[in-house]
């Protein structure tokens, strides 16, 4: 009998919501799918510019998918996981977030993306030197892209694997697989630039190996395809590189035409990261011509544009980060605003049709009551989560402030670190001079006057004790820790491993160190074996935790 009051009342309350609101409730559901679609797109759109903004969004994204059981979104959001612990070099992360998504893409037999999640994952592997790894997830990926015809999968999945062997030393499988890219190249989009892109990763190549002619030779064919392409921008690299091999060949005329070429063509550009590597090795010509005050000029100069741009882009950061956090707030208080709306004007009239059946029939309309309280202690228990996500927003906004305030602290550290290497320039130079005048047994007045540029513009020889106490105010007894566990590590990679606790990427360190991403890479290859880490333990991860 009461199941029978149960259907007939359904039946009488039917007509009263309208089919309008039925359509609203499938549009929803509908909306709610793009709407972490849209999350996930935007947050890999923005992962190399604002990356903690797409930090942000994607676990957003993956949390509504779980809700809703979208898997397509749930690895998605694992895929733009993965690309920000890229930029923060938390290998074991990525590593895990592009598994998690694989394992996903396999269960949907989605070919498309499974190509592009083996790929990324060689390219952890080749990043790491892992070759085997590197080369069963990147044949594996090209396999896929074969099955699709798609020959701008295959030609960078052969670029990774050239690019695995290199960060190995491994010149020759290198030196291959660039190779077999260049023959994928048919039906690539923008092939031109792309097969200027390789003879330069072969000509680095040769650099590294010192064989300085062939790598010119190689920089020289990228040059004729930049330059026939009006590739400015490439054309600056194309200009340092040049004048890298031309330093190694002991041709130092002709490498500072290159390096001032380069240099003027980043003025022009206003390409910042070529200006900071341009004036270095302008600043390393000139000392070796003995030119020390253009040297001076252009390691000033070199000073000067990392602590801008370190300003620039911290400033533009966290501008960004804060008016997208107040957007995608204000969206979120917007939707939320609109379901309840919806659910009010839909539970008004439930409320109606229960007073209807109340006097017509009274055993329905007590059925009715207790479908209603159900409802309320529903509606109750939504708004007692609603409150709850507030308080965990407010917390989410007290950990950001006390982040900023450690960012600060790191600031403060990294602008001490460059004290220390300023101090230690200019004492070289002081040095140097003093020799002159030894040898020359007088003191002219230009180098009188150096002498003093020198004196003016040193701070005092504490530089490096100075940048140790302001670090050690953020982690103590770091550097002690360190030289107990691995005495035989030297002063300047006690300053290496400052930087990597402090998790700047390798522009960063190769900024404040003065020297190239690549010797940074080779250094850090070093470091991990003089901390006796094995081939599967990240040297980042290490530092980080230490």
């Amino acid at each position: 009998m009461n199941n029978f009051l149960l259907v007939f009342a359904g039946l009488l309350v039917i007509p009263f919501i309208s089919r309008s609101q039925l359509q609203e409730f499938e549009i929803k559901e509908v909306n709610l799918i793009d709407q972490i679609n849209q999350l996930n797109k935007t947050a890999s759109e923005v992962y190399d510019s604002v990356p903690e903004m797409s930090f942000k969004l994607a676990n957003m994204a993956m949390n509504l998918a779980r809700e809703q059981n979208f898997d397509a979104g749930v690895a998605e959001a694992h895929l733009n996981l993965g690309n920000y612990y890229k930029l923060k070099l938390l290998q074991s992360k990525r590593l895990d977030n592009y598994s998690s998504a694989l394992a996903i893409f396999k269960n949907l037999n989605d070919t498309t993306n499974l190509a592009l999640t083996y790929k990324l994952i060689g390219s952890v592997y080749a990043s790491e030197g892992l070759i085997d790894k590197m080369l069963d997830n990147l044949n594996e990926s090209i396999a896929l892209y074969s099955q699709q015809n798609d020959s701008d999968g295959i030609y960078s999945c052969y670029l990774e694997m050239g690019n695995g062997y290199y960060w190995a030393k491994d010149y020759s499988n290198s030196t291959k697989y660039y190779l077999l890219s260049l023959s994928s190249l048919e039906g690539v989009n923008d092939s031109q630039n792309r097969l200027a892109g390789i003879f330069n990763n072969l000509g680095v190549n040769h650099l590294e190996q010192g064989n300085y002619s062939k790598a010119l030779d190689y920089f020289r064919q990228s040059y004729s395809i930049y330059y026939g392409t009006n590739n400015l921008r490439r054309l600056t690299a194309n200009y340092y590189n040049s004048a890298r091999a031309l330093i190694g060949m002991a041709e130092y005329d002709s490498a500072m035409t290159f390096a001032i070429k380069s240099h003027e063509l980043s003025l022009n550009l206003k390409i910042d990261a070529a200006l900071v590597e341009s004036t270095q090795l302008l600043a390393e010509l000139f000392e070796e011509a003995r030119n020390y005050q253009e040297a001076y000029k252009y390691q000033k100069m070199h000073s000067q544009l990392v602590d801008s741009i370190r300003n620039v882009e911290t400033a533009r950061v966290i501008d960004n980060y804060a008016s997208a956090l107040e957007i995608e707030e204000a969206k979120l208080l917007i939707e939320v605003a609109r379901k309840e709306h919806l659910i009010t004007k839909i539970y008004r009239n439930l409320a109606a049709v229960g007073f209807f059946l109340v006097v017509l029939f009274s055993i329905t309309g007590f059925l009715i009551w207790r479908g209603r309280h159900h409802k309320k202690m529903a509606n109750f228990d939504a708004q007692k989560k609603l409150v709850e996500a507030e308080v965990e927003n407010l917390s989410l906004r007290k950990k950001l402030i006390n982040d900023e305030l450690e960012f600060k602290n790191r600031e403060v550290t990294v602008y001490s670190m460059k004290a220390v290497q300023k101090n230690t320039f200019l004492k070289e130079i002081r040095t140097i001079v003093d020799q002159i005048v030894e040898e020359n047994q007088q003191e002219t007045p230009n180098l009188r006057k150096l002498l003093n540029l020198i004196d003016s513009n040193s701070t005092t020889d504490k530089g490096w004790d100075e940048f140790k106490k302001s670090f050690e105010k953020v982690h103590q007894d770091f550097f002690s820790r360190i030289k107990e566990k691995h005495p035989d590590v030297t002063s300047k990679e006690l300053e290496h491993c400052a930087l990597i606790k402090l998790n700047r990427n390798l522009k960063e360190t190769a900024s404040v160190m003065g020297i190239t991403s690549e010797s940074v890479k080779m250094a850090r290859h070093r470091l991990k074996k003089k901390l006796n880490l094995g081939p599967e333990e990240s040297l980042v991860d290490y530092l980080i935790k230490f």
